[in-house]
């Protein structure tokens, strides 16, 4: 009995010995990093699929003395071709000796051309691979492609691709990820919009790019962008306007003055009264904020509370007008509910919205939505006014 004992506890000892390690297991050095891949559509109605790899020979790491001048630290391939997504990965896995690994990717890129005629046929890509992160950031390109951004350097950064992703990180830029986009994909009551990445010809530089603006898509098309001030009313609509810089005008430009005066908002919030008034549902949208003052180039004196008040109400009448143009150009032009607004009637107005869902594109393009904005300024620096 006892040596059966022993016998049994010897195979078992051996059978774990046999069964255990990292059989497998794929090392690192065998997998080809992305960290950030783009789609584009060329002149000539093919697919370009363009990935930016992580080079570990372009490492500081990798190298002597940290010296990276002998080799970019990221490598940058494409294919192109009247192919599927998944057969340009396989092209492109073909020119590797590594496996294409999307664990790491951080960024994942429209070319304006291909947004506009449809993303829907990489989604696959991102929902269905194992490895793919749903937290990757979306963005999609105004006056150039995907490849472009992929291909150009970043000064502060020895990987491009991951300066975007903490530019998307940053507060005070329209940010969307995998997640957020698969869930418009399939929520109807959810407008898609993605950030908007171009190059920087302010700069004077085309190598350069700057994350600005928003991309409004209908169904899975891009239909239209948003600048800059535009997206900043869409991320305070979403409550996410904190540490968002802001310029209002406040008086006529002179020689000493350009009449402007800079906000730095410090909280936002919103809510939505939703009324049905017959039988058409009118929406009133409440956008109240907190800000300080952080540039005056105006001859008001900011310690004056008349003068505090006259840069609320700029604000306030400047914030409206852009509201109602984005009201117009998304009923009238683009019949986009960029609002999600149709979300607000579900939660309130259940039975109106189950009975007419199916016409809510017609019924929202002559809704009544009307604005109010409140801004309280609670510090105004140091500086308050230079005398002249």
């Amino acid at each position: 009995m006892t040596v059966s004992r022993f016998a049994c506890t010897g195979l078992a000892i051996i059978a774990l010995m046999l069964f255990t390690g990292c059989w497998d297991s794929t090392e690192i050095e065998d997998l080809a990093m992305v960290i950030g891949s783009g789609f584009d559509l060329t002149e000539d109605g093919q697919l370009e699929v363009t990935v930016q790899i992580a080079s570990p020979k372009g490492t500081p790491s990798a190298q002597h003395g940290g010296d990276t001048s002998s080799q970019r630290p990221y490598l940058v391939l494409s294919e192109k071709g009247p192919h599927s997504c998944s057969e340009l990965m396989a092209k492109l896995q073909k020119q590797l000796s590594s496996r294409f690994f999307f664990g790491h990717r951080s960024v994942i890129i429209f070319g304006e051309k291909f947004a506009r005629e449809g993303i829907n046929e990489s989604l696959d890509l991102f929902i269905r691979a194992p490895d793919s992160r749903f937290t990757a950031y979306v963005l999609t390109t105004k006056g150039m492609t995907a490849k472009e951004v992929l291909e150009t350097p970043y000064m502060l950064e020895n990987l491009p691709m991951i300066a975007v992703k903490k530019m998307q990180m940053t507060e005070g830029v329209y940010s969307v990820n995998i997640e957020d986009l698969v869930s418009a994909f399939i929520d109807d009551e959810v407008a898609l919009i993605t950030g908007v990445i171009k190059s920087d010809r302010a700069a004077g530089d085309d190598r350069k790019f700057r994350i600005q603006g928003g991309a409004v898509y209908k169904e899975n098309k891009l239909i239209g962008y948003l600048d800059e001030g535009e997206t900043r009313m869409l991320m305070w609509k979403e409550g996410d306007i904190q540490q968002s810089l802001l310029s209002v005008r406040v008086q006529p430009e002179t020689e000493r003055y350009s009449g402007t005066v800079g906000l730095l908002m410090l909280h936002g919030s919103s809510h939505v009264d939703t009324k049905i008034v017959r039988n058409k549902p009118h929406f009133t949208i409440h956008l109240k904020g907190v800000g300080k003052i952080i540039e005056n180039n105006t001859d008001l004196d900011m310690k004056k509370e008349e003068s505090l008040k006259i840069v609320a109400e700029k604000f306030t009448e400047q914030a409206e007008e852009i509201l109602r143009q984005m009201t117009r150009s998304s009923q009238k032009e683009w019949r986009v509910d960029m609002f999600n607004l149709g979300r607000e009637l579900h939660c309130f107005y259940a039975d109106y919205w189950l009975r007419n869902k199916e016409n809510w594109e017609e019924i929202y393009a002559n809704a009544e939505v009307d604005f109010k904005v409140e801004l309280n300024i609670v510090r105004t620096g140091r500086m308050q006014y230079l005398p002249s």
